[in-house]
């Protein structure tokens, strides 16, 4: 196995299996392994990965434990097979909401304690803070990278990119280097039509009048926790 992996706690996620293996496949970081954990679903995700997804290791587990025995089984896996770094992708939190809830923290601190190395979530939305736990890198929630739901307000067709360097020394310490982030703003116009993604340094006030103003309130989200 790549001294990356990327762990995937999986419960009847059929419907959302092909397009997250899809997306991690069209990386152009290619150097890495995939470990799903299939807490005993009833769908047919493992017959899924059987005939569609040959790349990538499927765990089928024997009974369902919840996501925190998923997850430890796929953390394991991934070191006794030689894996470096650990990335963990969560859904979690309450949508529209810029504060981490007390448990996305408590199940960071957990998955910290495991030696997960990255966490990177999704689900509320909108951006939330980047914070350190110990060594672990927390991204609590990148919000939308594309969205029209600009009728709910301007914070949901905000997205957060995030980039990073990850260096592991001879003694596999892992840390992380040239830490950037940028904020994206989803331009649509009044017939939800003629997407585009701009960064902010893009911006101009024909687009979004007061850029600056706006960048620099939810930069200062992003930074709360740092």
């Amino acid at each position: 196995m790549s001294k990356t992996a990327v762990v995937i706690p999986n419960y009847n996620g059929i419907k959302y299996l092909a397009d997250c293996l899809n997306s991690l496949k069209k990386q152009s970081e290619k150097d890495f392994g995939v470990i799903v954990v299939d807490d005993c679903s009833t769908d047919e995700s493992i017959r899924e990965l059987e005939c569609n997804f040959s790349w990538v290791r499927s765990v089928k587990r024997s009974e369902n434990g919840g996501f925190a025995v998923a997850v430890n089984d796929g953390i394991r896996i991934a070191k006794e097979n030689g894996a470096e770094v650990i990335i963990v992708a969560m859904h979690w939190g309450n949508e529209y909401t810029h504060e981490p809830t007390k448990q996305q923290k408590n199940i960071a601190k957990y998955l910290s304690s495991l030696g997960v190395n990255l966490i990177i979530g999704a689900h509320p939305h909108v951006i939330q803070p980047i914070d350190y736990i110990g060594d672990t890198l927390v991204v609590y929630s990148l919000g939308n990278f594309i969205s029209a739901q600009k009728v709910l307000g301007l914070e949901k067709i905000i997205g957060l990119l995030v980039g990073l360097e990850i260096v592991v020394d001879e003694e596999s310490n892992v840390t992380f280097e040239n830490l950037d982030y940028q904020l994206l703003y989803t331009y649509y116009n009044s017939n939800n039509k003629n997407f585009k993604i701009y960064p902010f340094d893009k911006l101009t006030n024909s687009i979004l009048k007061n850029h600056d103003k706006i960048e620099q309130k939810y930069l200062d989200i992003v930074k709360s926790e740092v």
